[in-house]
């Protein structure tokens, strides 16, 4: 039986207004007419640029979005239908969120934001019953040690030249952590890039978040000979 595929976004731009931005009027605007009080209303840049410019390292924040469109694609490949894709969601708030492979997410955006809202509201999704999403309070390190990851790639453009399909045959041999990084601009804290075994780059260019993690998938369904 071959290594599932652990798929980490890492340090990922999703997180509740912050209190430090409660006031601002695009802010207070924002949460009336969504009628849900704006400390339980997920960060975003579509609707809340302007409050966003005065905080710290804004450039990494507020982009729900990435994350949405990636789950989309990697829940719906054939790798996770095929229960060999384990993917979890890490915040740069050390925050992470245990996505089950059974969970089919909210193709509607709104929709999905609302979801998120409930699951940092009440930690898991749905409320009774078998949790396709289940939120903890963790630090990265402790989710590899759960799991008992034995390598852990992380792909960056600031990373050392490596071909995807030799990262993929080699993270066949062992369980291996892929770590994409879940944000729109900049690139993985000094922290981050010291639990990683290796820092890799893939291709020539930085891409997109879900262009990445369906490119990495695409390999490893190559790799394990999967749909063939």
């Amino acid at each position: 039986m071959p290594y599932p595929l652990t798929l980490i976004l890492c340090e990922s731009a999703l997180e509740l207004i912050p209190p430090s931005i409660l006031r601002h009027p695009a802010i207070v605007n924002y949460a009336r007419r969504r009628g849900r009080p704006a400390d339980r209303s997920l960060l975003d840049r579509a609707y809340h640029h302007h409050a966003m410019k005065k905080l710290e390292n804004a450039a990494k924040r507020g982009r729900p979005d990435i994350i949405h469109t990636t789950l989309l694609g990697a829940l719906g490949s054939p790798l996770n239908r095929h229960n060999l894709l384990k993917i979890y969601i890490h915040t740069w708030q050390h925050i992470v969120i245990d996505v089950n492979p059974q969970t089919r997410i909210p193709r509607s955006y709104t929709r999905f934001l609302g979801l998120l809202e409930q699951l940092y509201e009440h930690e898991t999704v749905p409320l009774e019953g078998p949790p396709l999403l289940l939120l903890k309070r963790q630090p990265l390190n402790n989710l590899i040690k759960e799991n008992e990851i034995q390598q852990i790639f992380a792909l960056s453009i600031q990373g050392e030249k490596r071909a995807l399909p030799d990262l993929c045959r080699q993270a066949s041999d062992k369980p291996t952590a892929f770590l994409v990084g879940g944000f729109p601009a900049g690139h993985f804290t000094t922290k981050t890039i010291q639990i990683a075994d290796g820092v890799y780059r893939v291709y020539r260019e930085g891409y997109e978040t879900d262009v990445v993690a369906c490119r990495l998938i695409h390999q490893y369904e190559l790799t394990l000979g999967i749909g063939f």
